[in-house]
């Protein structure tokens, strides 16, 4: 969860698929705050305090404040660390899932250049379990390939 301070530069709405969507600016960010369905209680001008989580306002925090030594400019506590390591989580999982991706491409194109065993020649009950092997080994594979980089 992260707090911020800021002037309220824009207070706008959106119409998505039926549903009127809220979000707010800051002076000194171009960054929309969003609200989602909930009209932020600020106004233009106003000096608020609120947190987010993921990305999302939660509307319940926001407070008008007549604290204005933030300037005009958006003030981040030190619980950056959370967002960090968020961040390389989904890096990883990007990473991992484009290693599954070509891992799967270079095993569709062994079997068909007869460089694996052809699962034909193996029970029909462990093929599935013949194939996602090859896969997963090619992905262990490329993603410490990856790492050697």
């Amino acid at each position: 969860m992260i707090e911020r301070t800021g002037q309220v530069r824009d207070v706008t709405s959106r119409d998505f698929q039926s549903v009127k969507l809220w979000s707010f600016q800051l002076e000194g960010s171009d960054r929309f705050y969003r609200t989602q369905k909930v009209r932020p209680d600020v106004e233009v001008g106003d000096w608020i305090t609120f947190r987010e989580k993921n990305g999302i306002v939660m509307t319940d925090t926001i407070e008008k404040t007549t604290d204005t030594s933030a300037g005009a400019t958006v003030v981040e506590p030190s619980e950056t660390a959370p967002a960090i390591s968020a961040s390389s989580d989904v890096g990883r999982r990007i990473r991992f899932q484009t290693a599954r991706a070509d891992a799967t491409r270079l095993v569709v194109a062994a079997l068909e250049h007869d460089q694996l065993p052809h699962p034909s020649n193996v029970a029909k009950g462990k093929r599935l379990d013949l194939l996602l092997g090859y896969v997963d080994e090619v992905t262990k594979a490329l993603l410490k390939q990856e790492e050697a980089v």
